[in-house]
C-alpha cells in the first residue's frame, strides 16, 4: 500500500492551540508586565521556530507488517510493538532498526478510503495496540 502523505491541519491546530493556551497562561500569572511580555515572546519564537517537522511525504506499508520510507533510504522495515492506531491517528514504531524513530499520522493526511485501509492492514498484522486488541502480552495488575 503506497501513501502520499499531505500536511496535516490536525497536527498544526493541536501546535497552535496548545501555544496559544500557553500564552494565555502566561498573562494570567501574577508576574509584571515586561515579565509577561519577554514569557509571551518566548512561547512565540518556540511556537515558530520549534514547529513539528514534516514527515516523509510517500510511505509504503507491505502485507506483512513491514514498511519502507524512500525519505530515509529505509528499505522493508519491520514496525514494531509501539505501533498504536488511534481513533483519528497512527503512530508507526520502527524500534531500534531506524534509532527509534516514529512517524505520527493524522487522519487527514490521506484519503478516507487510505485511512481504512491503513488501519486495517495494521491491525491485521498484530503488530499493534489498537482498540480492538493489543499486540503487547498481558501483564499482572
Amino acid at each position: 500500500m503506497a501513501l502520499t502523505l499531505k500536511p496535516s491541519r490536525i497536527a498544526s491546530v493541536w501546535w497552535w492551540g496548545l501555544h496559544a493556551l500557553l500564552g494565555a497562561a502566561v498573562v494570567l500569572v501574577a508576574w509584571s508586565w515586561p515579565a509577561r511580555l519577554v514569557a509571551v515572546a518566548a512561547v512565540l519564537r518556540h511556537a515558530v521556530v520549534c514547529g513539528p517537522q514534516p514527515g516523509p511525504a510517500l510511505l509504503f506499508l507491505h502485507p506483512d507488517g513491514n514498511c519502507t520510507v524512500p525519505a530515509w533510504g529505509a528499505e522493508r522495515v519491520p514496525l514494531d510493538d509501539r505501533t498504536v492506531i488511534g481513533a483519528w491517528w497512527v503512530r508507526l514504531g520502527f524500534g531500534a532498526s531506524l534509532g527509534r524513530r516514529d512517524i505520527l499520522l493524522f487522519a487527514d493526511q490521506v484519503g478516507e478510503v487510505e485511512w481504512r485501509r491503513l488501519c486495517a492492514l495494521l491491525e491485521r498484522t498484530g503488530r499493534c495496540d489498537s482498540p480492538h486488541g493489543s499486540a503487547r502480552p498481558a501483564e499482572p495488575i
